[in-house]
């Protein structure tokens, strides 16, 4: 049956296939050449490389570094430009990768500097690198060192050469990075071997390596006397294996794994690799007891240097000749040889069972007369082969050959080889493996956080990784969502060590309809019997999807991580530039972890504190953008998706990038919600509070017109801020860093300059005001209380003469200077205290990333302090000019002339100037003389005044009483102390006195009596008697106040209109 693909490219005219290597599972780099003219040792100096897909796509890779040219020449036999592939690049999908070419440079001395370059597939060199200095002649190049990449290319290689007869070199190289810089992973170490023993390295599955030595046995001699092959007991040649230990890179002490003592002439290595059917190791040494036979024999053995049983190939030697021989993933070997006997020469396969029966040739055409075939094979026992040309079917007798007809191009053909275990290969290209769950192809639920393994025989866990990608068939892209060792807790074994059951994190499968590989690393688990590391699964191979459920969109989000503490001093040292490009990384970065496109993140270079840590750590909020169709993830499952991988990072993505593994585990990706979605309840309830006391605060205002129930409102608003000031100040002043000190200083020098106001203030008024010392002395714990609570701002210690509820201990007597100082003081306040701490409450709203209930609190506090300070000193700044107006036309001298007493009558001169005390004037109006009737005597009243008047303090200002009698007029009576209301009256006049609201006084005429304002009172008269006025006849400035505190002067002058619209001026010299 026919099985094989050949492909025919046309290339660059006499270009010729050189050699090919492969990646474990493809793509292929072929080196093609061109002769030079006159020359068949040497080639064109120019590397023609090509990168063939096993889909038999073709990409030039365009590689322009000049190499010096006397390596594009043969040395013994070789070539000095050797290629290495090393590790494909997962973040692009195994789309990208770095390949190794080394050549040798002429240094000063005999040496050669053998050198390396770091190319990536595009042919571009990202590094050079010095691999070691090495000896050749035109026929000895055995100093030429190799690479051996890990069983897990992302693990790195190993450089070896050896440079001396019996010593190895060797270095351990990280594989390249996505920059492809390469670094040496600790120090160049040295291996003796036997002089004149051949050796070979290889990979080991557990990620070590293995140094096969084969030779004579140095303890035998020629010139020992020759003993007949019966009686031989030493061996005399030997087959030692040593191993470099991963991670540790210890080097063990040789072990001997097979001997021969029968004499040959010559033992090579011919393959050594891991056995993919069984636990352990293997190499295939072939053995010539003599020139017309060459013997292959198979050599088992284990990581601990302990051998099986050896099996000999049934390789008919004198029908083939053999070429290479190569392992078969699901069990086997395949040899390419070449038939002898024949004319032209014909190249065909032979495949073989693992211990060494003969199964059949393989099912694809023998190749005639090409002697340059560059062979290998994939891990799907598909075998492929290069060689010039194309080629023609020709039918013989039995089996088809393809002959060569042309000589242009090259041709790539390609044979999928019959697995031998095929009852034991289930898809996984692992032979261990019985069952996974989900199967391949299998739809699984989103959010699915279990998933399991069944091997054949009964394993243990080891250090190998178990990851999980999300992967785009199309592309190939690869995107890692978790990885972690199987031997954590997220991995456990059945009761039976058959059945692995694995752990996935809910962002794992977190995307509907997409498609997932998992990866099993080489060494994840151990044969149980055996301890011997088994084959992994390789990408592409373990794939499943999850199922399509419609996302859906509400409003965006927002998101908040927490840098690490180093990563945080970082961030704030750097420029704006460079914190820019830091955020810009870090976002598209973990939009690559969920996945989605970085469009639907946004954040800025705004950051803050947080203050709930005790090391400083910044926060850094995201916007999380709605999806625009219903396969795009939701806001809200990214969120959580972010929030889950930064939690668990150290088995995430998020580990594996450079900004994302600067994010703090212990914070994730927190859900930035609203102080009203964090705190409604609490906020209502203080609200509530507030609101309710505000508006009994503004009942009581309307009940006493002297508003001190207002003063306890605004003090006990004050203590509020003053607690949530420094609450701020101690919790969230290190958030925005350029605000620490502004709300520091906000804080303390109202503190300072308030403490030294009120210990002046009360010294002051201990020292030079004795009521209130007494006051002091008998309410001293009120006292002490509102000292105390002055130092956080003056303006409380009004609360001790607010006389609230007509309590004694808040009617302090103060003066009225010690209350100016407190005006001026609150006003001072309002300047250097509450206005700046507005602006940070404000500016910080706009500089944080995550606004809490303190600074939130701290605003409206701070806000509603703001508003009752500039409206209650607005009102009291119109309050003070009032009263400052009221005062300068209180107690002044008014002169008139008495247009109703013309003639004299009364004994009065109509052209006298009468005097009458006019207290608290604040209006100046036209004042108007009634004709008060003749009336009844009546008793002494009082009337009191109504709530809405100005002056409330008393019911009447306190001043000497006076007399009333019909010849005297009005008469102070200085022996009897007391109110108007205790006037004497000596005849049957009643004098009846209202204070208005506009006007302060009472104006007595001979015949009428009457009251400047919006009403009048008249003077009951119950006789013919005459009423005189109370007089100041010195002309003088000031007169005798009614106020008990003595006299006062006034400058000014008013305007007295009378009936006949003339005026009179009166004021200072009058």
């Amino acid at each position: 049956m026919d099985n094989y693909l050949i492909m025919h490219h046309n290339d660059y005219p006499d270009l010729h296939v050189h050699s090919a290597m492969s990646y474990p599972d493809g793509p292929i780099i072929l080196r093609l050449s061109r002769n030079r003219p006159n020359n068949n040792s040497c080639y064109d100096p120019i590397l023609y490389l090509r990168l063939v897909y096993d889909n038999v796509t073709v990409n030039y890779i365009n590689f322009t570094f000049e190499i010096p040219d006397y390596n594009f020449c043969i040395y013994g036999g070789k070539d000095l430009i050797r290629i290495f592939p090393l590790n494909k690049d997962l973040d692009n999908g195994l789309n990208e990768g770095f390949f190794l070419v080394s050549y040798l440079q002429k240094t000063d001395g005999e040496l050669y500097q053998e050198n390396g370059l770091i190319v990536d597939w595009k042919g571009q060199v990202h590094s050079q690198l010095i691999l070691s200095f090495v000896g050749i002649t035109q026929t000895d190049i055995s100093e030429l060192g190799k690479a051996v990449v890990n069983t897990n290319p992302q693990n790195g290689f190993m450089w070896v050469n050896r440079i001396k007869k019996d010593t190895l070199q060797w270095t351990n190289l990280t594989s390249p990075d996505k920059d492809g810089n390469v670094n040496v992973k600790g120090n160049t170490k040295m291996t003796n071997i036997p002089e004149g023993h051949k050796f070979e390295i290889f990979p080991t599955l557990d990620g070590g390596y293995g140094f096969i030595t084969v030779g004579k046995n140095p303890n035998v001699t020629e010139s020992q006397p020759k003993i007949p092959p019966e009686l031989l007991v030493v061996p005399s040649w030997i087959v030692n294996v040593i191993f470099i230990r991963p991670y540790t890179g210890e080097i063990t002490q040789p072990s001997l794994i097979y001997s021969r003592v029968a004499l040959a002439i010559d033992m090579n290595i011919e393959l050594c690799d891991n056995m993919y059917d069984s636990p352990g190791l293997m190499c295939i040494i072939s053995i010539q007891p003599n020139a017309d036979v060459i013997n292959y024999v198979k050599i088992g053995f284990l990581s601990n240097g302990s051998t099986k049983e050896p099996t000999k190939l049934e390789i008919d030697t004198n029908a083939y000749s053999v070429d290479r021989i190569y392992s078969l993933y699901n069990g086997g070997y395949v040899a390419s040889v070449r038939l002898k006997d024949t004319l032209p020469i014909t190249s065909t396969g032979i495949i073989y069972y693992s211990k060494g029966n003969l199964f059949r040739e393989w099912d694809c055409p023998r190749i005639v007369g090409n002697l340059i075939v560059p062979q290998g094979t994939f891990p799907n026992n598909t075998f492929w082969m290069f060689s010039d040309g194309g080629y023609n079917e020709v039918n013989e007798t039995n089996s088809k050959s393809l002959i060569e007809d042309n000589n242009s191009g090259w041709s790539m053909m390609t044979t999928n080889i019959q697995r031998l275990a095929m009852p034991f290969d289930k898809g996984y290209n692992n032979l261990n493996v019985n069952t996974t769950l989900p199967e391949i192809g299998e739809t699984i639920n989103l959010g699915t956080t279990l998933f399991s393994i069944t091997y054949y025989k009964p394993v243990v866990t080891s250090v190998g990784n178990i990851s999980i990608y999300q992967y785009d068939i199309g592309t190939g892209q690869l995107i890692l969502k978790q990885s972690y060792s199987a031997n954590t807790p997220f991995a456990l074994l059945s009761q039976d060590k058959k059945t692995l059951t694995l752990s996935a994190l809910n962002s794992t499968f977190n995307n509907p309809g997409k498609n997932y590989t998992v990866v099993i690393d080489d060494n994840a688990v151990k044969d149980l019997s055996f301890e011997e590391p088994l084959l992994g699964i390789s990408p592409n191979l373990w794939i499943f999807s999850t199922e399509s459920v419609p996302q859906r969109h509400n409003s965006q989000e927002h998101a908040l991580v927490r840098l690490m503490g180093d990563a945080s001093f970082n961030f704030k040292d750097l420029s704006d530039t460079q914190k820019s490009k830091f955020v810009q990384s870090l976002l598209s970065e973990l939009a690559q972890c969920v996945p989605v496109p970085p469009s639907r993140l946004y954040t800025n270079t705004r950051f803050q504190w947080d203050p709930d840590v005790d090391s400083k750590q910044i926060l850094l909020k995201f916007k999380i953008l709605p999806g625009k169709n219903e396969q795009d993830l939701s806001a809200e499952n990214i969120i959580n998706s972010l929030d889950n991988m930064i939690k668990y990072k150290d088995i995430s993505p998020i580990s594996h990038s450079i900004h994302t593994a600067m994010l703090d585990s212990n914070y994730g990706f927190v859900l930035k919600k609203s102080v009203w979605d964090r705190y409604g309840f609490s906020l209502f309830a203080i609200g509530a509070t507030l609101l309710l006391l505000g508006v009994l605060a503004m009942l009581s205002y309307k009940k006493d017109d002297d508003g001190n129930s207002f003063v306890s409102f605004k003090v006990l608003l004050i203590a509020l801020d003053f607690v949530l000031d420094f609450a701020f100040v101690v919790k969230h002043s290190r958030d925005v860093y350029i605000l620490y000190f502004p709300s520091l200083l906000a804080f303390i020098i109202p503190l300072g300059f308030n403490t030294i106001i009120t210990f002046f203030i009360l010294i002051r008024e201990l020292s030079n005001n004795k009521a209130f010392y007494t006051w002091f002395r008998t309410y001293h714990n009120v006292a002490a209380i509102f000292t105390f609570c002055s130092i956080v701002d003056v303006e409380s210690l009004t609360m001790i003469n607010s006389k609230l509820a007509d309590l004694a201990a808040f009617d302090a007597p103060i003066h009225s200077s010690t209350e100016t100082w407190i005006l001026i003081t609150c006003i001072w306040n309002f300047i250097i205290e509450d206005t700046p701490q507005l602006v940070i409450q404000i500016l910080y709203i706009f500089l944080s990333v995550n606004y809490e209930i303190i600074p939130f609190l701290n605003l409206i506090s701070a806000s509603l302090l703001w508003i009752c300070i500039l409206c209650g000193r607005s009102y009291h700044l119109f309050l003070y000019y009032q009263k400052r107006r009221r005062n300068r036309l209180e107690n002044f001298v008014v002169e008139y002339t008495n247009l109703n007493n013309a003639g004299g009558i009364n004994n009065r001169n109509g052209n006298d100037r009468e005097v009458f005390v006019n207290n608290g004037a604040t209006e100046i109006r036209s004042v108007e003389y009634v004709l008060s009737p003749h009336l009844e005597e009546i008793s002494p009243a009082t009337i009191r005044p109504p709530s809405w008047w100005l002056n409330t303090g008393t019911e009447y200002q306190q001043h000497n009483p006076r007399s009333v009698t019909p010849n005297n007029g009005v008469t102070d009576d200085v022996n009897n102390v007391g109110g108007e209301k205790q006037n004497v009256t000596k005849t049957n006049y009643q004098l009846l006195e209202r204070r208005s609201s506009l006007y302060n006084g009472v104006y007595i005429d001979e015949n009428e009596i009457g009251v400047a304002g919006p009403s009048t009172i008249y003077n009951r008269s119950g006789g013919g008697g005459s009423t005189s006025y109370e007089t100041n006849n010195n002309n003088s400035n000031g007169h005798e106040d009614a106020n008990k505190n003595g006299s006062m002067n006034y400058s000014g002058y008013e305007r007295i209109f009378n009936n006949d619209r003339t005026s009179q001026d009166f004021g200072n010299g009058r």
